[in-house]
């Protein structure tokens, strides 16, 4: 109570102090720009062309500061503060400023000049990844292509097996009509009167019908083994060469599709400005201002009533030491309030 203007005044002068600065503060908004990065097909999904670590890593230690020291350098400030930041399990990368509306221009630049620096980064990567599945699905084509030889080969080897039966057949029926000319003449040769010239020449035909029967015997088992096992074999071969040809055709779609479905870094959302101020508020500030002024002033009060009380305590002992000096009788009985 005896200090109370003391506390009014210094609460008031707070309170004025605090309406200054809230009507002098410009209202600060925040701009933010959310980041998707850019992705890749992979056999069970998708998957970041980088890691979201390793992209905010690059932005807080190049394409922020390289961005703000060409601004500083352009236009002499250094009280634009950009953040990187990713929300909890996601691969969204947000940036962040706050300032002035009438900062909006400067910061939404600084933040299209920082994702397209990043932008630009990706499309090296993007390129290179390209370059790779490029190289992959030629290599791809070469070989459906050596293949689709083989295959070709294959046909006209099998042609030249048909050709062969065929030949196989037609040699088979000839030396069977030998066989049977052949014993029709020995039969013939039998029906004759016997002489050393009719037997001889049954001798010539009978070793001559057994010779062509091995023959044909020889040529049934080339047409009914060596050949079926050589059409076995091709068929296998060419069956191998088809399957093969399948997963190769399905190996170079899957490249073309995994070529033409990267997706490209890229802002979600330009970057906008919040909808409302950000920070304190205005009657905060002020209720703030008058609590601290009301706490300052009754601290003052209780500093202003130390020093009064060690001031008067000051005073008596100042008045005791006199009247003693002066040998007065009532000095002795002066007592100094503590």
């Amino acid at each position: 109570a005896k200090h109370k203007k003391l506390i009014l005044g210094i609460t008031a002068f707070f309170f004025v102090g605090g309406l200054l600065f809230v009507l002098l503060k410009p209202t600060v908004f925040e701009y933010r720009a959310s980041i998707e990065i850019g992705s890749r097909p992979v056999t069970d999904g998708s998957t970041t062309i980088e890691q979201p670590e390793n992209v905010l890593a690059k932005l807080q230690q190049s394409y922020i500061p390289a961005a703000l020291i060409a601004h500083h350098r352009a236009t002499g400030t250094d009280d634009v503060n950009i953040e990187a930041t990713i929300p909890k399990h996601s691969e969204i990368i947000i940036l962040s400023s706050k300032g002035s509306e009438e900062r909006e221009e400067e910061l939404v630049l600084l933040l299209n000049q920082i994702i397209e620096s990043l932008q630009r980064d990706h499309q090296r990567i993007i390129s290179t990844l390209k370059a790779d599945l490029e190289l992959e699905r030629r290599g791809l084509e070469n070989q459906l292509a050596s293949l689709k030889d083989q295959a070709r080969m294959l046909e006209a080897d099998r042609v030249r097996l048909n050709e062969r039966r065929e030949l196989l057949k037609t040699q088979i029926a000839d030396l069977n009509r030998l066989v049977e000319s052949t014993e029709a003449q020995y039969k013939r040769a039998i029906a004759k009167p016997g002489n050393g010239a009719n037997a001889m020449t049954l001798l010539l035909l009978d070793s001559e019908a057994r010779e062509t029967r091995n023959k044909v015997a020889d040529l049934q088992e080339r047409l009914q083994i060596s050949l079926a096992r050589d059409e076995d074999k091709m068929a296998n071969d060419v069956a191998d060469n088809l399957r093969t040809q399948s997963e190769l055709t399905d190996q170079i779609a899957k490249s073309l599709m995994e070529y033409s479905n990267f997706s490209e870094t890229r802002a979600v959302l330009p970057p906008m400005q919040s909808l409302g101020p950000v920070g304190l508020g205005k009657i905060a500030i002020v209720l703030l201002t008058l609590f601290a002024g009301l706490f300052v002033g009754v601290f003052a009060s209780f500093i202003g009533e130390f020093l009064a009380k060690a001031k008067e305590q000051l005073a008596a002992t100042e008045k005791a030491r006199e009247l003693t000096l002066q040998g007065k009788p009532e000095a002795s009985q002066i007592r100094v309030a503590g």
